[in-house]
This record gives C-alpha cells, sequence and structure tokens, in this order.
C-alpha cells in the first residue's frame, strides 16, 4: 500500500536497500557500528555521491538526485505486509513494515550535501546475525528488465549457487506481477530463451502439463 505521489516501491528502488546493507555491513565488519545494541537502530548518513559511485553511475546530473530522492519517496511510503516464519519454534508472526522508516536531506545552498536514513529494525537485527546478506554478481546491475531483476535476486535467495526448479504458476505468485499469468509466461519464455540471468542457465520443463523453470549455475 502507498500513498505517495510518486507510486510504489519498483525492483529499481532496491539497489538504495542493497547499498544500505552493504554500507551496514561493511561498518560492522570494521567495527565502527556496535552489533550487539538492542535498542534503536542505526541512522546512515553519506552524500549521494557515494551512492551513485557505488552504482557506477560515471556522469551525475539533476535527473540522478530527482531519481533518487524519489527512490526514497517510495521507500519511504510503501508499506510491506508479510507473515514471518521462526523454524526454531514452528511459529509466525504477522509483520507489517516500510522499506525506510525515516530519511532526512541536509542542504547547504539549497544543495543536498548528505542523506540521513534510518535502517528499519528488522533488516539491521537481520544484518547483524547475517541472514539477509546475498553475494550479488557484479553483472547485477547491468540487468536491463525489471522481472529479470527480480527473478535473479529470487533464484539467489532461494537456490544460492545450487540447481533450482520450480513451477512457473508458483513464480508468478510470489513475483506479485500485475499482469496476467498467460502475458508473465510469454516474458518468462523470452528470459529463457535470451538467457539473460548472468551465471545461470535457464530452461522450460513440462512435467504434468505444468511448466517448470529448471535453473543451473554455469
Amino acid at each position: 500500500v502507498s500513498q505517495s505521489r510518486y507510486g510504489m516501491a519498483q525492483i529499481w528502488d532496491y539497489d538504495l536497500v542493497l547499498f544500505l546493507c552493504s554500507q551496514v555491513m561493511e561498518m560492522l565488519n570494521k567495527g565502527l557500528l556496535d552489533g550487539n545494541r538492542r535498542m534503536g537502530t542505526p541512522s546512515l548518513e553519506f552524500p549521494p555521491y557515494t551512492y551513485f559511485k557505488w552504482l557506477g553511475v560515471e556522469k551525475i546530473s539533476g535527473d540522478n538526485y530527482q531519481r533518487l530522492r524519489a527512490s526514497l519517496m517510495r521507500l519511504h511510503t510503501t508499506r510491506i505486509e508479510t507473515n514471518l516464519h521462526h523454524e526454531a519454534t514452528d511459529t509466525s508472526e504477522f509483520h507489517t513494515f516500510y522499506w525506510i522508516p525515516e530519511f532526512q536531506e541536509n542542504k547547504r545552498s539549497q544543495e543536498v550535501e548528505s542523506l540521513s536514513v534510518t535502517i528499519p529494525p528488522w533488516l539491521w537485527r537481520s544484518l547483524v546475525a547475517k541472514k539477509f546478506v546475498l553475494t550479488l554478481d557484479e553483472e547485477y546491475f547491468s540487468i536491463s528488465g525489471g522481472l529479470e531483476r527480480w527473478l535473479y535476486l529470487w533464484i539467489r535467495k532461494s537456490a544460492g549457487f545450487e540447481n533450482w526448479q520450480e513451477s512457473f504458476r508458483s513464480i508468478y505468485e510470489k513475483s506479485a506481477a500485475a499482469e496476467t499469468f498467460p502475458s508473465f509466461t510469454r516474458r518468462l519464455r523470452k528470459i529463457i530463451a535470451a538467457q539473460s540471468i548472468p551465471h545461470y542457465e535457464l530452461r522450460e520443463q513440462l512435467v504434468k502439463r505444468e511448466s517448470l523453470l529448471i535453473l543451473q549455475r554455469k
């Protein structure tokens, strides 16, 4: 659910979440953040240039800053609802959150000098426990399609570097795609034909009249 005039958060906005994760992990590894803290969560302050450099943006323009602010607004106003399952106790809990609880633009002479972004409590706990940390291929940021990016992240989370398979229907439901299932299926088959997921070989297999996406790490 989103009340922002910028709309709901998109897969491209997730680059900023990945950046925040990388910054937190680097600071934890260097001992600059207390991983044992139980109260509150850290707020990271960084110049926008740091984020653009991390993304590999060579020529920074005013449009880059506008897109960054739009991403911040979408991540701040898009509310997520989910059920979290705890395997150790075999219990679950309803959880609602915003990707970014709070952010602040620090300006000098009308120019944004730095950004202060608060890390969500659930993300902070996951990073400290190192349960949320995924190693991404550098080629991820060169993926131009939104579905391809989402699919890559889902594959990395679900399969890691192992072989993996899942039905088209299951992938469609987990993606929360707004399009129809037949349209989604056509797009998925185009991705398979193009082999556009870095370091993974994709193929379709029909099992009991159901299409499965078969994946193998190259």
